[in-house]
C-alpha cells in the first residue's frame, strides 16, 4: 500500500474504470457481430424501378406496319359481340370494308414462342381468319380470300401490287395504312420489301399467258438503268408467265451475249433469271427456274421471248 492516502484512492478509482471498460468492451462485441449479420442480410443497393415490359413482339410489329404505328381509332375496336381472349383490344386494326364485311389485323397467340400476326373477317353471322409468324408477314404479308372479300395486309415499302379480277382483267391499285381489301378478286400479286414477288390465286390458277411467237424486228436502245427495269418487269410478268408460282425472285440479270433473235436484237436485249417457288405441292425442278429475255418496246421494257 501507498503512503500517500490520495495517491492510493486515485489509482483505486483508475482500477475501477478500466473494469468497467473491460465489461462494456465485452458486452459490445455481440452487438457488433448481431450488427453485422443484420447488415449483411440488407441489399447491398435500393430495389431497381419497375421496368416498363416490352411489347411481345420486340416492336417488330410496328417497325413493319404503320397501320400499327398510328393511334387506335374507335373504328379499329374489335367487335364487342365477339369474344377472343387471344386479342388485346387495344392492338386491333379495321383495314377496311366489303359489303357489310369488315377487315381486322391483330396481333395473335404465340407459338413456340413466336408471335403471330392475324386477318380476320368478320361478319354479323360469323366469320373466318388466318394467322402466320410475323417473322414471314414483315417481309411477305399475308392474305385471305373469303367471303367474297379478298383481304391482305402488306409491309411498308411493298410496291407494284396487281389486282386480277375474275374476268382476267388486270389492275394497279395502291395500298394504304398496309391494307389491301377488295372484292370480285380471282388474284393478286406484289412484290415485297425483300424484293419478292408474291403471287395469289383464289381456287385454279389461269392458264399461261400467250407470248409472240417470232422474235421482235427490232429493239430500242437500252437506257442506263436497264438492269434495273428488266428486273422490275419480269417481276410484274410473273403472274401471267408462270401461274404456277406462289413467289419468285430474281437470281441474275445481265446484258444479253446471245439470243435465238440475232445480234442486233441481242446486243439491245436484257437476260434474266428467276427462282420460282411453285405453288401448293408441286416440286418438279423444271417449274423452280425461268429464263427471260427483255428489252424496250415502243419505250417500255418488255419480255419479249420465254427460254425457260
Amino acid at each position: 500500500m501507498t503512503e500517500f492516502p490520495a495517491l492510493r484512492d486515485a489509482l483505486v478509482r483508475a482500477a475501477a474504470r478500466r473494469r468497467r471498460r473491460r465489461r462494456r468492451a465485452v458486452a459490445v462485441v455481440p452487438a457488433l457481430a448481431a450488427g453485422a449479420v443484420a447488415i449483411a442480410l440488407l441489399p447491398s443497393s435500393p430495389p431497381e424501378r419497375e421496368r416498363v415490359a416490352e411489347p411481345p413482339d420486340g416492336g417488330a410489329l410496328e417497325r413493319a406496319f404503320a397501320v400499327f404505328r398510328r393511334g387506335q381509332t374507335p373504328a379499329d375496336r374489335w367487335p364487342e359481340a365477339v369474344s377472343d381472349p387471344s386479342h388485346d383490344p387495344a392492338l386491333t386494326r379495321l383495314l377496311g370494308e366489303r359489303d357489310g364485311v369488315r377487315v381486322y389485323a391483330v396481333p395473335g397467340e404465340r407459338v413456340l414462342g413466336y408471335p403471330r400476326v392475324c386477318l380476320h373477317l368478320d361478319l354479323p353471322r360469323g366469320g373466318s381468319g388466318t394467322c402466320a409468324f410475323l417473322r414471314t408477314v414483315q417481309t411477305d404479308g399475308i392474305a385471305l380470300n373469303d367471303l367474297g372479300v379478298f383481304a391482305a395486309l402488306l409491309p411498308d415499302d411493298t410496291h407494284d401490287v396487281i389486282l386480277v379480277d375474275r374476268g382476267g382483267s388486270r389492275r394497279s391499285v395502291t395500298v394504304r395504312d398496309n391494307a389491301l381489301v377488295a372484292d370480285d378478286v380471282r388474284g393478286a400479286s406484289w412484290t415485297g420489301p425483300n424484293g419478292v414477288r408474291h403471287v395469289r390465286w383464289h381456287l385454279a390458277e389461269p392458264p399461261r399467258a400467250k407470248l409472240p411467237a417470232r422474235c421482235p424486228p427490232a429493239l430500242d436502245p437500252l437506257p442506263a438503268d436497264a438492269v434495273e427495269r428488266a428486273r422490275r418487269a419480269a417481276l410484274l410478268a410473273v403472274d401471267r408467265l408462270y401461274p404456277h408460282a406462289s413467289a419468285a425472285t430474281v437470281s441474275g440479270a445481265t446484258p444479253s451475249r446471245a439470243t435465238p433473235c440475232g445480234p442486233a436484237v441481242t446486243r439491245r436485249s436484257i437476260e434474266l433469271s428467276l427462282q420460282l417457288v411453285p405453288r401448293g405441292e408441286t416440286r418438279s425442278a423444271s417449274l423452280a427456274q425461268g429464263r427471260l429475255l427483255l428489252g424496250m418496246l415502243d419505250g417500255r421494257m418488255t419480255v419479249y421471248y420465254v427460254m425457260h
